[in-house]
């Protein structure tokens, strides 16, 4: 009797493990905002769920963060505009499903260990521009985290060819 106990338990465990892994294996976004080469909006696509500011109008305390050209062919442009430019920033990017039908709400992580998907890009800077270049990364969605005085920011973003 214990050892079919064991058994199930250690059936149960694998199962629940396996299945929150393979649900969480690709960021889902549900739109992108347009954006030319020098970082003019020119709209969006959808209803995009982004996180590209902390909320705070205040210069002193704002965080943001965005993304250009979008979409874009090799190299898209990360800034960032804060209140202590020197400060660390951590880049993460993973491949990303587009949804347009998945809540908004969808995807929506609240810190760093919520990140969903395979990391491709990670880098850390301290200027407010960083270059990723996406030239050996397929056509497709993607989302790119910014990390900044422990508040994790997204945006989605297009690579056409």
């Amino acid at each position: 009797m214990t050892k079919f106990i064991s058994a199930a338990l250690l059936l149960f465990a694998v199962l629940f493990s396996s299945c929150g892994k393979q649900s969480e294996s690709t960021a889902v976004i549900t739109g992108y905002y347009l954006r030319d080469a020098s970082g003019n909006a020119m709209g969006m696509v959808e209803e995009p769920n982004v996180k590209l500011n902390n909320g705070i109008n205040d210069p002193e305390y704002k965080i943001s963060i965005g993304s250009y050209p979008n979409p874009f062919r090799h190299i898209c442009n990360i800034y960032t505009n804060n209140p202590s430019p020197e400060v660390l920033k951590k880049i993460v990017v993973t491949k990303a499903e587009f949804n347009k039908r998945a809540s908004v709400s969808t995807n929506m992580p609240a810190t760093a260990d919520d990140i969903v998907g395979e990391v491709l890009i990670e880098q850390e800077f301290t200027n407010s521009y960083y270059s990723l270049d996406f030239s050996d990364l397929e056509t497709g969605y993607y989302r790119v985290y910014v990390e900044i005085n422990g508040e994790l920011f997204y945006d989605n973003l297009k690579k056409t060819d």
